[in-house]
């Protein structure tokens, strides 16, 4: 109640330099109560607490904290301050309080024994119904009218029952804390980056939480698994803003790991990257690079053989057969998924016939060149194959997962810090920019808040990316990690950590309302959020410089780009995920990853 006496004050209009007047009923439960709050004949203690504090703050909020522990003699006299809005003290001087609010908070009725439901058909469950809240406030004020005697239960305006705390109030009860964590002084003004991992919140959850004590045990398990662990690992390896703090799950137990950010850049500075793969590298030499633009018309020419090709052919024939019949628009979200589905085979099918038209005009140019000798024309020629060979290799890509359920993706952007929520905002945009590029469906959206609290004045900023297109989630699942964003100059460097998680979605039914669509696709997220917990080893995806030197590079596959700005501004990042998805399939170790399946119901 304390925490909500403050804004009750600041929507009065009162002083926004005051703060509630607090008092603590269960220090005023002995026979020296009455005087202490209203003054004394005797001894020369003439004026009282409370009569004093509204007396220099008329219009104010009074909090009196579990009040039925407090002397008898104190509901007697506060049956005027109820009635009349006013109080005499005990030097004859009356005080107005028709100006105050009197706020009395108490625990009757709010043990366990006496808040179990009696009989055969109560449940736990009805605590979220309507029925279940009649019953819980009739419950309440039949406890406040047993305690208090009838002229001072007369006396109260309204009687506000608070239900337990669900766990996802909790749970948000747990971000909050950790987020005044990560704003302590110690923390900002070492600058210290510190990451939470969603499984951490979980098991703060499981260990902190107690349905009968509410949320201080909560409050004691953040302190004990989080803010000491950080204190100790702070005064003895004394961290800076070069290093990362995270906190992550690991053997069932919640541990703090500490990564050197520059760790990455040591380790593949020693190696100069080349500009691209070896295996993309196209040499100048015209016969050569004729040869390249050749294999590249005979695999789009193989490709129209390819199963996947004739299945897509033949499911567009099928939707569009459906598409005659005279009941094709009685159900209109069915309509509209099956044009929708006819939209996204038709672009790839497109893409795939442009390819190979191209390919052909390609190497009608290659041959001109040659007839005409002009090697000028070389460098240029040679830069069109490869963008050619890229978006080729793309579609084949996409192509690999028709018909694997691997379509959807919801892409999460995460800031590692406060300072770094403008980074990830860059980044989603990236993501947008690139979705929207390839031509796949999409819709930006925040997880943090629910949609009803969305309003069109102060819409929130997005945090994730639900994406539709051909194999999107293999193309995507290689972002998962940290990127970092490195700017200024050597000596002032700054240094923007965001994480980036990626989940599939399958038989994701997605409504047109734009409210529904929010509350779906963040069941989703909240249902996927153990999907990548283990973050303690995540890797560094890319690198971003935007200093002297402006590149943005891949560590683990040595892609490196010049053009920072196609990357962030228009989403360029198929090289990126091309090398990333070779590589995976290289390396041949598919990771488990849980499917994340809406869910009308929930």
């Amino acid at each position: 109640m304390w925490k909500l006496a403050g804004p009750v004050r600041q929507v009065l209009l009162v002083l926004e330099d005051w703060t509630p007047a607090l008092f603590d009923m269960s220090e005023y439960a002995s026979g020296d109560a009455l005087a202490r709050l209203i003054g004394s004949a005797w001894g020369g203690h003439s004026e009282g607490e409370l009569t004093r504090r509204v007396r220099e703050h008329p219009f104010c909020v009074v909090l009196l904290d579990e009040f039925e522990k407090a002397h008898p003699a104190v509901f007697d006299a506060l049956l005027g301050v109820m009635g009349e809005g006013r109080l005499t003290g005990a030097d004859g001087s009356t005080t107005d309080f028709r100006n105050a609010i009197v706020v009395m908070t108490s625990n009757l009725g709010a043990s366990r024994g006496e808040m179990q439901p009696v009989g055969f058909g109560a449940s736990k469950a009805n605590a979220d119904t309507e029925e279940g809240d009649g019953q819980l406030e009739a419950h309440f004020l039949k406890e406040a009218e047993r305690f208090f005697r009838p002229e001072f239960f007369n006396r109260i305006d309204r009687i506000v029952t608070f239900r337990p705390l669900s766990m996802e109030a909790i749970r948000q009860i747990t971000r909050r804390e950790l987020g005044k964590l990560l704003m302590r002084e110690g923390v900002v003004r070492r600058k210290l980056l510190v990451e939470i991992d969603d499984a951490v919140i979980e098991e703060l959850l499981t260990q902190g939480f107690h349905p009968l004590y509410g949320a201080r045990p909560l409050q004691r398990e953040i302190e004990r698994a989080v803010i000491l662990p950080l204190a100790r690992l702070v005064v003895e390896k004394n961290p800076d803003d070069s290093h990362l703090l995270r906190f992550g799950m690991r053997e069932g137990r919640i541990r703090l790991n500490l990564t050197p950010l520059d760790a990455a850049d040591e380790k593949t500075a020693l190696t100069a990257a080349p500009a691209t793969t070896p295996e993309r590298k196209l040499e100048t030499d015209l016969d050569k690079v004729l040869d390249s633009v050749r294999d590249l018309r005979e695999r789009s020419t193989a490709e129209e053989a390819n199963p996947a090709v004739g299945r897509l052919r033949d499911e567009m024939s099928a939707l569009l057969e459906r598409t005659y019949a005279p009941t094709f628009w009685d159900d209109p979200a069915a309509a509209r998924g099956v044009l929708g589905r006819v939209y996204h085979i038709e672009r790839v099918l497109k893409r795939l016939d442009a390819l190979a038209t191209r390919a052909e005009r390609l190497e009608e140019k290659g041959r001109q060149i040659r007839i005409h000798r002009d090697r000028r024309s070389v460098p240029s020629f040679t830069r069109e194959v490869e963008a050619l060979r890229i978006q080729f290799d793309y579609l084949q890509a996409e192509l690999t997962g028709v018909g694997e359920g691997h379509d959807q993706a919801i892409l999460r952007v995460a800031p590692v810090s406060q300072d770094a929520r403008p980074w990830a905002a860059r980044l989603l945009t990236l993501y947008t920019s690139w979705a929207e590029r390839k031509g796949y469906e999409y819709s930006a959206f925040d997880t943090s808040q629910p949609p009803e609290e969305i309003s069109e004045e102060a819409s929130p900023e997005p945090s994730a990316i639900y994406v539709k297109g051909s194999n999107v989630y293999e193309l995507l699942r290689g972002e998962v990690g940290l990127h970092k964003l490195s700017s200024g100059t050597a000596e002032e460097r700054r240094r923007e950590l965001a994480h980036v998680t990626v989940l599939p979605v399958q038989d994701a039914a997605v409504p047109d309302d734009p409210a529904q669509l929010h509350a779906v696709l963040t069941h989703l997220v909240k249902g996927g959020a153990d999907a990548d917990a283990d973050h303690e080893n995540a890797a560094f995806v890319r690198i971003y410089h935007e200093g002297r030197e402006r590149f943005v590079r891949d560590p683990r596959t040595g892609v490196r780009l010049t053009d920072v700005s196609s990357v962030l501004e228009d989403g360029r990042i198929d090289e990126f995920l091309l090398a990333s998805l070779r590589r995976s399939t290289t390396n041949n170790s598919p990771e488990d990853t849980p499917t994340v399946k809406s869910n009308n119901s929930g």
